[in-house]
């Protein structure tokens, strides 16, 4: 009987022992034992790629949890934003780590740990500040390429033709000042006409008729409140287009073409102005800046860190921050859902900022602590 507890015994202790192992080894295989495949993407300063090498805050700071940790891995480069949370999604990596904001619908299809960085939207727009003759010249084209003027100038010249058809048919037959031909007699008129609506009157034709001087009366007194109608609609268009011209913050945005990048905070942000905006979507924040710098946009919305690392580096002179930061969000370590490697990673971002080695990262690369 007691030979017979004894070997029962035995077996539950070797049982114990071989889930004991078991358990042991898929820890390990949830941590240091397998190479972790740690899916990135291009954006500065979070993440750099140079010559086959990353780097960037981001970057450093999953190196730091990773050696707190003891955790093999491997970066793996996604294209854009979309690729790495869908793959994330999928089961195709098994963290995610570059500038990604935590939100609630990305919650129900993958996980997130701790937020590392505090972060928010703002708008980036053209430099516009120049010399004198560039605002000028600035001024001149916003005139000329103006619907208002285009629209202006076409009725000013078909009234102007009307004018000098009717002052050449009153004046052609007894005035010599009128050429009696159609064409040589119509560009007269249309002489007559152009110089006495600018007021200009060089006396070199006018009218000898009844008829053509009572005409030419009428037309003085209308072409005077043309010009100035005309001189108006002008001014009016081109005051209004510098107006729209400034922004200084989110609702300054209507009425103007603003990029965002795909399937971020940002285009959820800019979907709010849908009727008002024309909302440009973009894979890269590179694609936004070529597009800024052609003029084809006038604002890129985007995370703050990134267009203020743009502002002073490669934008410098060129760019700047329009407004302040609005829309606060917080960036966070992605995982898929119900990784074991959640509460290690929390714990290591934890200990980061408890031990001052989080604060040193931050200041290397933005100066300051948050």
């Amino acid at each position: 009987m007691l030979r017979g507890w004894g070997r029962f015994i035995r077996l539950v202790g070797v049982m114990l022992f071989v889930f004991g192992a078991t358990a042991n080894a898929q820890s390990q295989s949830e941590t240091g034992a397998r190479t972790l495949q740690v899916l990135t993407k291009k954006i500065e300063p979070f993440v750099s790629h140079e010559n086959g090498k990353f780097s960037g805050f981001s970057i450093e700071l999953w190196q730091l949890i990773a050696e707190k940790l003891e955790l093999k891995f491997q970066f793996k480069l996604e294209p854009t934003l979309s690729d790495l949370l869908t793959n994330m999604k999928e089961g195709r990596g098994d963290v995610a780590i570059a500038a990604v904001t935590i939100t609630a619908q990305r919650e129900v299809d993958i996980d997130f740990s701790h937020p590392f960085f505090r972060s928010g939207l703002a708008i980036l727009t053209a430099n516009k500040a120049s010399s004198i003759s560039s605002q000028v010249m600035d001024v001149l084209r916003s005139v000329f390429l103006s619907k208002t003027f285009a629209l202006a100038g076409m009725i000013l010249l078909v009234i102007l033709l009307l004018v000098s058809h009717i002052i050449w048919l009153l004046e052609r037959k007894n005035n010599p000042q009128f050429a009696r031909d159609y064409f040589p007699g119509i560009w007269d008129s249309f002489w007559w006409a152009l110089v006495t609506l600018a007021t200009v009157g060089y006396g070199d034709k006018a009218p000898t008729a009844v008829a053509g001087r009572l005409f030419a009366m009428i037309w003085m007194v209308a072409g005077y409140l043309l010009f100035v109608y005309f001189t108006a609609s002008i001014t009016s268009s081109v005051t209004i287009r510098e107006l729209r011209g400034s922004i200084n913050g989110p609702d300054d945005l209507p009425g103007h073409k603003v990029a965002v990048i795909a399937k971020s905070t940002s285009a959820a942000y800019m979907s709010r102005y849908a009727n008002t905006v024309k909302t440009i979507h973009v894979d890269q924040i590179e694609a936004a800046y070529d597009l800024l710098s052609k003029g084809k946009i006038e604002a890129i919305v985007h995370d703050a860190p990134v267009l203020l690392f743009y502002a002073g580096q490669e934008g410098a002179g060129k760019t700047k921050i329009a407004g302040s930061v609005f829309q606060e969000e917080d960036y966070g370590i992605v995982l898929p859902n119900d990784s074991k490697l959640r509460e290690p990673i929390n714990r290591a971002i934890l200990n980061l900022f408890e031990s001052g080695e989080y604060a040193a990262l931050y200041a290397k690369w933005f100066g300051t602590r948050q």
